[in-house]
């Protein structure tokens, strides 16, 4: 059985996680068992996400899927991949920072290497006629 990607797992997470905020608040009586299954359900996706590796055809997409999921898992109170700061924790930078640059790659043209049909050195002159 081939394995899923961390977008197909994201989905399902997502579902789990609507799923279980749906339940009414206070859980009485069978909801309480209801909102462990979700929580479970939830829990299980998240770190199985965490543990996928991204695919090498959308890879920027699915790192920020598997921070917002590493997020969730670790009980931030913000969504970490919505984090702006987080003064409690010394990885928080490390983490914003990642995000940024995953962002910024992902909403950026490719980039294309420019190759001359020659190759020079640095300190080579190009004679030029």
């Amino acid at each position: 059985m081939p394995k899923k990607t961390i977008t197909k797992l994201y989905a399902e997470f997502e579902q789990a996680l609507a799923a279980m905020e749906a339940l009414p608040y206070p859980l009485r009586e069978t909801r309480e068992k209801e909102y462990d299954a979700a929580l479970a359900l939830a829990s299980d996706l998240a770190d199985r996400i965490v543990n996928t590796r991204a695919n090498p055809e959308d890879p920027i997409a699915e790192m920020l899927m598997k921070i917002a999921a590493a997020g969730w898992f670790n009980g931030t109170s913000e969504p970490l991949d919505r984090w702006t700061s987080c003064p409690d924790l010394d990885i928080a930078d490390c983490v914003v920072s990642l995000r940024a640059d995953l962002q910024a790659m992902q909403g950026a043209p490719p980039r294309r290497a420019r190759r001359s049909a020659a190759r020079t050195r640095v300190g080579d002159q190009v004679v030029r006629s």
